[in-house]
């Protein structure tokens, strides 16, 4: 997915812009290992960070808005949870199992929800959402949201609230 020194050649620069990876013919774990989860890690560019526009001429469920009503961020972990390489397979056939651990550090997840309180005061926005699957992920999500309440703590001037993802 890049050459061998790929990693040598981003290091002295400022910034990597990436735009759409993948060919349709190729199974999209190969880009994320070959690429993507490779810059992310030697880097450690921990912010999956994601404008969420509606732009003229696009035909959406949201019609009656006008480009500019919808304008929000989405801020989400780039290392941690479902990126994990934590796991393991075995066995064949019907018997086969494979187990893939989403890991969340207290550090990663306060640095990841302190940049989403940061953006947004910087962004002049007054308030924050963090939707989770905590009905669904009984360990993971109700620690993401007891880190969000604690953080958001330190950001009175943030609103914050929660919400389920299948909300």
């Amino acid at each position: 997915m890049m050459p061998g020194d790929g990693l040598d050649q981003l290091r002295d620069h400022d910034a990597v812009f990436l735009r759409a990876v993948g060919y349709p013919r190729v199974p999209d774990h190969f880009s994320l290992r070959g690429l993507l989860l490779p810059i992310r890690r030697e880097f450690e560019y921990y912010v999956n960070l994601r404008p969420v526009r509606l732009l003229p001429g696009i035909a959406s469920p949201l019609r009656d808005k006008a480009p500019g009503e919808i304008d929000f961020w989405v801020v989400r972990k780039n290392l941690e949870g479902e990126y994990s390489q934590v796991g393991c397979g075995t066995g064949t056939g019907e018997d086969e199992i494979v187990v893939q651990q989403a890991i969340f550090t207290r550090r990663g997840t306060d640095r990841i929800l302190r940049y989403a309180f940061d953006f947004a005061r910087r962004l002049g926005r007054k308030y924050l959402t963090s939707a989770t699957k905590a009905n669904g992920l009984y360990h993971s999500m109700p620690f993401l949201e007891e880190r969000f309440a604690a953080i958001g703590a330190e950001y009175p001037d943030v609103a914050a609230d929660q919400d389920h993802a299948d909300i």
